[in-house]
């Protein structure tokens, strides 16, 4: 599972819309569909973003981890980070 589609699973169980989630992050809804989409890391600050918006969901070093195991299993595969 991606770190999006972790996202993803989230905010299905908060019946949450990327916009929503958006707002409950405090970020823009481009941001939120970058990390939907995989396009972008996981960064602290939306790590912690995340651990605000979705309080039930994984923490902050949670998600740090989730993104830091893709990254590690895609440059295994030889195929390029975003």
């Amino acid at each position: 599972m991606t770190p999006g589609e972790r996202i993803k699973r989230e905010i299905e169980a908060y019946d949450f819309s990327q916009f929503d989630l958006a707002l409950a992050m405090r970020v823009s809804i481009h941001s939120v569909g970058l990390l939907v989409s995989d396009k972008r890391r996981i960064t602290k600050y939306m790590a912690d973003r995340l651990e605000m918006a979705l309080p039930k969901g994984p923490t902050s070093q949670e998600w740090l981890k989730i993104s830091a195991e893709y990254r590690g299993k895609l440059k295994k595969e030889g195929c390029h980070g975003k």
